[in-house]
């Protein structure tokens, strides 16, 4: 989508201290700038940062205040836990021998428990109960080897400032830190640290919010890890951002796949996923990681307008691709869009190519096309130049219009599905490889 913020930070960029809009910005005062709407810090909980640091020498860094380097996630500094054996409420069953919290009704909220007493816990979500609540708890996987949460038999769940150690590194198996249910999940300010598999698994329909967490030493188990993985069902809303992933470099295993999977969904869709203003350090070449953004189709799949912008990534430990080129494979993906991605590192735009490998890129992204003319009422269109025979997406606002192809001659016009009364209408082109241009300039229709 059209971001003046994301294209304002591009130039300067491009020029490493530049004189924007009269007001001069320098890299090294990038950290003191004020929040951005959005990136969580205003809701963090108490406590240190658990990686102060960790941008410090590089050549670039996000524009907002960053889960984990700025501001602390997890469970709140001085929370008293309580022993999940002390649990009593109506619609939570016990099992104390087993180690499992039974949540069988909807509404029920547990906080403030320590699930990693006497080798771990359980939290197991059933008899599709909603708007199921996990908060400032935390989770310690040990010798009973249990998923810390699991609501593959329950519906929607919220995780929200707990703190998750998957025990890898003692041996641990578990498939995932968390299991999510049928019609969605809100995940936001915890941190996932030493898993063996998956961060958090998603195999149902429904509305996804993952937002200000931070994944780190993954992968430990040697499994195919993701900190994020979708697969087998249709997704109606996904939405991964301002969340932090950091291997570092005396990270050493051989089990990271990706920060976020999105394929086998056999023959479901999956609406509009998006990813963006994440920051992902996967800085150990002991550790290497297949790619950053492994989105597929997933055989018969299909991936409605994709999303993949304005990400800060250190891919030294990146085997093949940051976008894996399955992302603007024809057969499933709709409409997929990159933008605003850059290398920390560098400080230069990350860009997806041809072929499975770092290497063989375009060295730009395309050109922004220009609007010439948009009309409203009845039988309204937009209508524009581009670079030749690229996929055209038109915005009303924030809103995607529709997507066509420029002909030979980089003319197209879009018919309006509504009278674009009152709209302010912009464009990007993406070409073949899914790399997405600058937006165009806005246009105000004719009235």
């Amino acid at each position: 989508m059209p971001d003046l913020i994301s294209e304002f930070r591009g130039v300067c960029l491009a020029a490493k201290a530049a004189t924007c809009v009269g007001l001069t910005l320098a890299l090294a005062a990038l950290p003191s700038w004020p929040a951005t709407a959005g990136d969580g810090s205003a809701g963090a909980q108490a406590g240190v940062a658990q990686f102060s640091g960790i941008l410090d020498r590089y050549a670039v860094r996000p524009d907002w205040k960053v889960a984990g380097v700025d501001y602390y996630v997890g469970t709140p500094g001085g929370t008293a836990l309580k022993d999940p054996a002390s649990i009593s409420m109506a619609g939570v069953s016990v099992d104390r021998s087993g180690h499992t919290v039974t949540v069988s009704r909807s509404g029920i909220t547990l906080s403030g428990y320590d699930f990693g007493l006497n080798g771990g816990w359980k939290v197991d979500v059933v008899n599709d109960a909603n708007d199921v609540t996990i908060t400032n708890s935390q989770f310690k996987v040990g010798a009973n080897n249990l998923m810390p949460v699991e609501a593959h038999y329950g519906g929607t769940i919220n995780v929200l400032n707990c703190t998750f150690d998957g025990g890898a590194s003692e041996g641990s198996s578990v498939k995932a830190m968390v299991f999510a249910g049928a019609g969605g999940a809100t995940i936001e300010y915890n941190r996932f640290a030493n898993f063996p598999d998956d961060g958090i698994d998603i195999t149902h329909d429904g509305d996804y919010v993952i937002r200000y967490n931070v994944f780190d030493a993954m992968g430990a188990g040697n499994f195919h890890t993701d900190a994020i993985q979708t697969y087998f069902s249709a997704i109606s809303s996904l939405s991964i951002q301002y969340n932090t992933m950091y291997e570092p470099p005396s990270m050493s295993n051989g089990g990271i796949n990706s920060f976020v999977r999105i394929g086998d969904q056999r023959g479901n869709v999956v609406h509009h996923p998006v990813a963006a203003y994440n920051t992902i350090i996967m800085a150990s070449t002991s550790a290497n990681a297949a790619n950053v953004f492994q989105w597929d189709s997933g055989g018969t799949g299909t991936l409605v307008n994709p999303e993949i912008h304005d990400n800060f990534i250190d891919p030294r430990g990146v085997l093949y691709a940051v976008i894996s080129p399955t992302l603007h494979h024809l057969d499933g993906v709709v409409n997929p869009t990159s933008y605003g991605n850059y290398n920390l590192r560098t400080a230069k735009l990350i860009l997806s190519g041809p072929y499975n490998s770092l290497s063989s890129v375009p060295m730009r992204p395309p050109m922004p096309p220009a609007i010439i003319g948009a009309e409203v009422g009845s039988g309204a269109t937009v209508s524009g130049r581009s670079v030749p025979h690229l996929r055209v997406d038109i915005y009303d606002g924030r809103n995607l219009m529709g997507s066509l192809r420029a002909s030979a001659s980089g003319e197209w016009s879009l018919p309006a599905p509504w009278a674009l009364k009152e709209s302010v209408i912009s464009a990007r082109v993406t070409d073949a490889y899914a790399n997405s241009s600058s937006p165009s300039p806005s246009f105000i229709p004719i009235k």
